[in-house]
């Protein structure tokens, strides 16, 4: 058997090529489906013998026991805590602190809001004609927040005072809406997102980008593959953004299978038209035939005498 050594080369490997941790856990999971029995699923029946597969509810208590058998372990000199459980039914999140070793400071006032101009618009920030923002990481900028989004999911951040504390985030995340409270009234905000979200996937955390100061981060996990043009409904035009202007582009690891064997399909029969060669149906169709040509009766015989297509009437009586 393979020493952790030898084994943790191959798996290092894997990871750079997959790309990082959560690429490498899709393919190795994908692999699992496509080439092993893991996700085959038995009648479980105590005693009885099945020749592939695994009971109901197996195999995920092995990855379950196998994810369990490690402990986990805080990053050292961090100055970022993070959730240790988020409570996916109302996603109320149970931070670990991890900054003892920093000295209590005197609470700081809430981060004053994005200045605006005149004209109700944000300073430093580019307007369309239309008087709507120019994304930026396919998001924009608010009074008292900033954000960012993918075609998945949207990320939220919200400045708060340096001093803030896991305990002093009262933060509740619903399919529509949001209630905000930072503990004495430092921040307060409630509102209805853009779209539907999946509260049970999605999650805050409280970061610390720089030593004196600090912001809540909410992920937003969509339930629609949409742009939103702004984090809140019924947001004031100056706070919302030409979702025309998103970057819309995704990477062919992104799709489905399906979709990526649909995709390859397209690439494959525009290069065939271009050099003038058959599309992949065209090819099919020429295979067909081909296998088709030497049948007995097949009018596509070259090995012998054509066939009589129309042969002579019976004589009449």
């Amino acid at each position: 058997m393979p020493t952790e050594q030898e084994l943790d080369q191959i798996f290092l490997a894997a990871a750079e090529r997959a790309g990082g941790i959560q690429p490498l856990l899709t393919s190795f999971f994908g692999f699992l489906h496509r080439r092993t029995d893991f996700y085959i699923e038995h009648g479980g029946v105590k005693g009885r013998a099945y020749d592939a597969g695994f009971a109901p509810g197996q195999a995920e208590a092995m990855v379950r026991a196998a994810f369990m058998a490690h402990p986990t372990r805080p990053l050292e000199g961090s100055n970022v805590e993070r959730s240790a459980a988020a409570h996916r039914a109302g996603c109320e999140a149970t931070l670990v602190e991890r900054a003892r070793d920093r000295k209590a400071r005197a609470p700081a006032p809430a981060p004053a809001p994005a200045a605006r101009g005149a004209d109700g618009r944000y300073d430093g920030v580019r307007y369309t004609d239309d008087g709507v923002q120019i994304p930026v990481g396919n998001g924009g900028i608010a009074a008292t927040h900033s954000w960012t989004q993918t075609l998945y999911e949207t990320t939220v951040t919200i400045d708060v005072p340096a001093a803030t504390k896991a305990k002093d985030v009262a933060c509740k995340i619903s399919a529509r809406g949001l209630t905000l409270d930072i503990a004495g009234g430092a921040v307060s905000l409630a509102g209805n997102w853009y779209d539907v979200i999946d509260a049970g996937a999605s999650c805050w955390t409280l970061d610390r980008p720089g030593r004196d100061r600090a912001c809540l981060v909410l992920t937003l996990e969509k339930t629609q593959e949409t742009w939103w043009r702004s984090v809140f409904k019924d947001a004031p035009k100056a706070d919302q953004i030409d979702a025309q202007k998103v970057d819309s582009t995704k990477r062919m690891d992104e799709y489905d299978e399906k979709t990526q064997a649909g995709i390859r399909k397209c690439m494959f029969d525009q290069r065939q038209r271009r050099r003038g060669l058959p599309t992949s149906e065209e090819s099919q169709v020429d295979s067909i035939l081909e296998s088709a040509k030497n049948l007995p009766n097949s009018p596509f015989r070259t090995d012998g005498p054509p066939p009589d297509l129309y042969p002579p009437a019976p004589p009449t009586p």
